[in-house]
């Protein structure tokens, strides 16, 4: 994938990023990116900013309704659903979760995240007893993992230009 922010403009590799204790996952690029020798070349901090595709992946046990909290995005979409607000502040405002009709099954949750330097994003699920559903009604839904399992990040290629993925 093409990238302005590595040398030799081209991303060749892809690596796993793992989450901390608290569940956040820390997306960064110091050991492809010569920030400093950017910062230094143009003279300014604005090439420190990048967007990056950040793909979760979680599983239910049973159908039903969950609620989904994103930290660190301002938005994220779950599946094929319609896209709910993020916690791009990370408040922990219960406000700012949103409740999904799911299936039994593996959930994807994708996001952008945008960053200086380094980004941060910790996305949260949990069963929802009394969440107003769309089309009406409340179920129940087991999440077997609360947690990120991994993360996967293109190397450098976050940039303006060049999409990176990250996968839980």
């Amino acid at each position: 994938l093409p990238s302005e922010l590595v040398a030799g403009g081209r991303v060749r590799a892809w690596r796993s990023v793992g989450k901390n204790t608290d569940g956040t996952a820390i997306v960064a690029f110091d050991d492809v990116v010569d920030w400093q020798g950017l910062v230094n070349g143009l003279n300014g901090h604005e090439v420190l900013e990048w967007q990056a595709l950040v793909v979760g992946r979680f599983e239910t046990r049973a159908a039903g309704v969950a609620r989904v909290r994103c930290e660190g995005v301002a938005a994220f979409v779950v599946d094929d659903h319609a896209p709910a607000a993020g916690d791009v502040y990370g408040t922990a405002s219960p406000h700012l979760s949103a409740a999904f009709n799911l299936t039994a099954g593996i959930h994807t949750i994708r996001m952008r995240l945008r960053a200086k330097h380094r980004g941060v994003v910790r996305c949260s699920v949990w069963r929802s007893r009394r969440a107003r559903h769309p089309c009406g009604g409340s179920s129940r839904v087991a999440a077997r993992r609360r947690r990120w399992k991994r993360v996967v990040v293109g190397r450098g290629a976050a940039a303006a230009g060049g999409p990176s993925r990250v996968a839980a």
